[in-house]
């Protein structure tokens, strides 16, 4: 008789108890700071219906669903892929008639396919919160405040927020007139910082002269000063793009004079989620971490697939990428 390798299957691991230790330290102290600012635990399931979990969702989450057919019912059930879409479900369902904001948070496991045969974890640990029901910078420099805050009551000191704007990129693609080939093309060069094909580009397409304000902000990281290059170009004059940056302002003006501004980076050309987010976008980067610990934004569209359109912004944390910056930087 074959005896079975015993092997798990790839991208997940075990977490024995030393780890496991460290990384609900870490938990209690994100939790902790997530109540102290007003947001309430829930409990989300691991399962859900396919064609409920992906209203609203981005193409990107979409194609990263692992799902099976329930022999009951005959219905596509996914493995939990990200706790924002049940989030979104939540609030659709249950807090349908309140009018002030909803402040929820969660931690636990999201399953997704990994993109590439080589590796990268598909179970990871997150926990994280979302405000529904607030479109205001108020509201994005909120959840970035307890965001900064929840990785310095982790002891986490050197790190930086990179904060874009999505609306900044669409206001001026969809000013450039582009095709659908030609704007997947500009998407590609701005998320592989390629300023060399951007600047051929800028040539030889129709409105291409609209793409220069992308090759002259690819590479700045910084505050203020990045704001202020966009009087480098006067092409920004869509509004769009125009009340993309007085937003980004007004977020990065509430967190300065919070004096958090020095955890924080502005970049104009972050793309992420780009057909998911709906304005601020940002990321967590700690020295001597390859991959980011965290990331959020604000979706405001998510809702109206669940029948309740209201605008929300928030975060997740990777709990292990956070435990390893941890580590690193003790």
């Amino acid at each position: 008789m074959l005896q079975t390798e015993i092997t798990l299957p790839r991208g997940v691991r075990d977490t024995l108890p030393e780890r496991t230790a460290k990384r609900n330290t870490l938990l209690r102290k994100v939790l902790s700071v997530f109540e102290d600012c007003g947001y309430s635990e829930v409990t989300t399931p691991s399962l859900e219906y396919v064609d409920v979990i992906t209203q609203g969702a981005g193409k990107d989450l979409k194609k990263r669903i692992v799902k099976f057919t329930d022999r009951a019912t005959g219905r596509s059930i996914a493995l939990r892929p990200d706790f924002t879409p049940q989030i979104a479900r939540i609030v659709a369902t249950h807090y349908r008639e309140k009018n002030t904001p909803v402040r929820l948070s969660y931690h636990g496991s999201v399953i997704r396919q990994t993109e590439d045969a080589g590796g990268g974890h598909r179970e990871l640990y997150q926990a994280g919160v979302e405000s529904i029901g607030n479109s205001s910078p108020e509201a994005d420099a909120e959840i970035i405040e307890i965001l900064i805050e929840s990785l310095k009551a982790c002891n986490l000191k050197d790190f930086k927020i990179a904060i874009g704007q999505v609306d900044f990129v669409k206001g001026i693609l969809d000013e450039a007139h582009l095709s659908q080939s030609e704007r997947t093309e500009v998407l590609d060069a701005i998320a592989k910082r390629d300023s060399t094909r951007l600047n051929e580009m800028s040539i030889t397409l129709k409105y291409g002269e609209l793409l220069v304000p992308f090759q002259a902000l690819l590479y700045p990281f910084g505050g203020e000063e990045v704001l202020d290059r966009r009087h480098e170009n006067r092409l920004i004059t869509n509004e769009r793009s125009r009340n993309a940056l007085e937003n980004i302002k007004s977020v990065f003006d509430i967190l300065k004079r919070k004096r958090l501004s020095k955890y924080v980076s502005l970049d104009l050309c972050e793309i992420r989620g780009f057909d998911y987010h709906t304005g601020i976008i940002f990321e967590g980067f700690a020295s001597g971490l390859g991959s980011a610990l965290c990331g959020g934004g604000r979706y405001d569209d998510l809702l109206s697939g669940f029948g309740h359109p209201s605008p929300a912004t928030g975060f997740a944390i990777d709990l292990d990428n956070l435990m390893s910056a941890v580590e690193r930087q003790a």
